[in-house]
């Protein structure tokens, strides 16, 4: 009798501790853009004097906080392709800092898609 395939790890998890330095380079690759300031899919290099997100926020206010969670998103094992963080705040959600890496062997794979909001929610 033949086994059933082994299902591949699913594409996505929550962040934890042990992410926090990849998680940051990641958010500030995006922001700064790389060491050109040009690299990444936004480029606040010129309206922020520091770095995005530094590991010590990371772990205090992401994940020290029970209300907020980091999802990251792993296009293969163990390599991080994005990340979105969400926060329950006052009877709602908050979709806050979404990051896809978008590297030559990223970039087909993980994309951003449409976020769309209910102006009735509003």
């Amino acid at each position: 009798m033949a086994t059933a395939p082994t299902p591949p790890p699913p594409p996505f998890r929550l962040a934890t501790s042990d992410d926090a330095a990849e998680v940051v380079q990641l958010v500030n690759a995006a922001y700064h853009g790389g060491a050109d300031g040009r690299r990444g899919w936004t480029d606040f290099t010129g309206y922020l004097d520091r770095a995005r997100l530094d590991e010590a926020e990371f772990l205090g206010h992401v994940l020290g906080d029970p209300a907020r969670r980091c999802m990251l998103v792993l296009p293969r094992e163990d390599e991080l392709g994005g990340s979105e963080e969400t926060e329950v705040s006052g009877g709602g959600v908050l979709v806050g800092c979404v990051v896809v890496e978008a590297t030559a062997t990223t970039a087909h794979e993980v994309e951003l898609g449409m976020l769309a909001v209910r102006p009735s929610a509003l």
